[in-house]
C-alpha cells in the first residue's frame, strides 16, 4: 500500500513538473532525455543484487516488448509535457488517469481471470473526459484549429498512457507468474524491465533531439535543464516501478482505481489552488463525474 501512495504522488507530480517547467523557462525536450537517462540510472542501480549479479535483459523474453514500451512511453511524456503546457494540469492529468479504461479492456482480454469491465462505466467515463476536454468556445479561423489541437492533445496522453500502462501490466504479470522465482528475483527484474523501458525511451530522446534543428549543445548544457530532467526521472522511475511492486500484492481493481484517483486529486489540487486555473460549468462536471467513475471501474 505503501508503495501505491508514493507511485501516486509520484505520477501526479510528473505534470506539475511540466508547468513549473514553463514557469522557470526549462526546455521540456533535453529536461525529458535527462529523465528517461536519470530513471535508467535507478533501474540499474536497484537490479543489481550481490548475491545473483545483474540481469541481463537481452536474454529475457521480455527484453522487446520492453523496448517497445519505452518508445511509447517517451511519446507519451512529450504528449504531457505538450498537453500540460497547453490545456493545464487538471485536464492532462484527467487525461492521463482516464487512461485506465485501456488496460482494463486489454487484461480482460489478454489475462486469464481479470474481472469482466463495468461497460456501463467505462462509457460514463468516456462522456465525462469529453466534456472536461471540450471548452465549449466557438471557435473562428485560426480559432477553430486551436480548438482542435486543444481537443487531440489529451486524447494522445490518454492513448499513449494507457498502451504504456497496458504493457507494464503484462510485461508484469508474465514475470510475476513463474514459480520458479523469488520474490528477490520477480523484483530485480521489475527494476531491469524499468531499466529497458527507460534507455529505450533515453535513446529515443537522443535520436529526436539530433534531427531537432533547434536542438544545441548549449540547451542540452543548460543546469537547469539537467537538474528539471533529474528531478522528473526520479518521480518517473519510481512512478513506475513503485506501482509494478503494489501489483504484485494489490488487486488491479483496487490498484488502478485508487492510483488514478489520485493523481486526478492531487492534479486537480495543484492545478485550481497553485496555478489558478479555470474550468467551464460543465468541465467542471465532467471532472467530477469522471473522478467518480474512475473509482467504480
Amino acid at each position: 500500500m505503501i508503495a501505491l501512495i508514493l507511485s501516486t504522488i509520484c505520477a501526479a507530480l510528473i505534470s506539475i513538473l511540466f508547468k513549473i517547467f514553463k514557469q522557470r523557462g526549462v526546455d521540456s525536450n533535453p529536461a525529458i532525455v535527462y529523465n528517461y537517462l536519470t530513471a535508467m540510472i535507478l533501474g540499474l542501480i536497484l537490479s543489481i543484487d550481490t548475491s545473483n549479479g545483474i540481469v541481463n535483459p537481452v536474454a529475457m523474453e521480455w527484453f522487446l516488448p520492453a523496448l517497445g514500451t519505452g518508445l511509447i512511453f517517451i511519446g507519451g511524456m512529450i504528449a504531457m509535457s505538450f498537453c500540460t503546457i497547453r490545456t493545464g494540469v487538471v485536464i492532462s492529468s484527467v487525461a492521463s488517469r482516464a487512461s485506465m479504461i485501456i488496460p482494463i479492456l486489454l487484461n480482460y482480454l489478454l489475462i486469464p481471470g481479470s474481472k469482466k469491465p463495468e461497460w456501463i462505466t467505462i462509457s460514463i467515463m468516456i462522456v465525462a473526459m469529453f466534456m472536461i476536454i471540450n471548452k465549449g468556445e466557438t471557435s473562428k479561423g485560426k480559432g477553430a484549429i486551436a480548438g482542435i489541437i486543444d481537443i487531440l492533445a489529451p486524447l494522445s496522453v490518454f492513448l499513449l498512457y494507457g498502451l504504456s500502462s497496458s504493457f507494464l501490466k503484462l510485461v508484469q504479470y508474465s514475470i510475476s507468474t513463474k514459480s520458479s522465482l523469488t520474490d528477490l528475483a520477480i523484483n530485480q527484474q521489475l527494476s531491469m524491465v524499468s531499466f529497458t523501458i527507460f534507455a529505450g525511451a533515453m535513446v529515443a530522446g537522443i535520436v529526436l533531439l539530433a534531427i531537432d534543428r533547434n536542438s544545441s549543445i548549449k540547451m542540452l548544457l543548460e543546469p537547469k535543464n539537467i537538474i528539471g530532467g533529474i528531478t522528473l526521472g526520479a518521480c518517473n522511475f519510481f512512478c513506475t516501478y513503485l506501482l509494478m511492486v503494489s501489483m504484485k500484492s494489490l488487486n488491479t481493481e483496487f490498484l488502478f482505481p485508487v492510483h488514478n484517483v489520485g493523481v486526478v486529486v492531487l492534479g486537480a489540487i495543484a492545478g485550481w489552488g497553485f496555478y489558478h486555473e479555470k474550468m467551464k460549468p460543465h468541465q467542471l462536471i465532467g471532472f467530477i463525474i469522471a473522478a467518480i467513475a474512475i473509482f467504480f471501474l
